[in-house]
């Protein structure tokens, strides 16, 4: 009788080896590409919430590109008209003045996400290439 015996240990061990490889090299390829991203929206943005990017890791190869300023979905999509309902007047700084208005109109939306993404888009074969090699 012939017995063939194969150990599969070694095989095994190489391919989690390159598995994991793989996807830490992938983890840092996606980072790269969301902090692209930010970098992108910053140059598109002004003042404040140009500062307030920030790349969060959401899980192994998932990073979430966010804003901390509440205002930030206000001036991607705009707004309808402002009034105001607690008290007679709305309190607001411009230009260094303090102004009260009853109510204040729309504003047009401003639109940076899909522009930073559309640039960074164009460097991500890049980036990813250089994780991969």
């Amino acid at each position: 009788m012939l017995d063939i015996s194969i150990e599969l240990n070694d095989v095994f061990a190489e391919l989690d080896s390159i598995t994991n490889n793989i996807e830490v090299k992938l983890t840092a390829a996606v980072k790269e590409c969301a902090e692209e991203i930010a970098a992108e929206e910053k140059k598109n943005t002004k003042g404040k919430l140009s500062e307030s990017f920030i790349v969060e890791q959401k899980n192994i190869a998932s990073f979430v590109v966010d804003n901390t300023k509440e205002y930030a979905i206000y001036v991607e999509k705009g707004r309808g008209p402002v009034r105001a309902i607690r008290a007679k007047a709305l309190r607001f700084w411009l230009n260094g003045e303090i102004i009260f208005r009853k109510s204040v109109g729309p504003m047009a939306p401003q639109p940076f996400i899909q522009k930073s993404i559309s640039a960074a888009e164009l460097k991500f074969p890049n980036i990813i290439d250089k994780y991969l090699k």
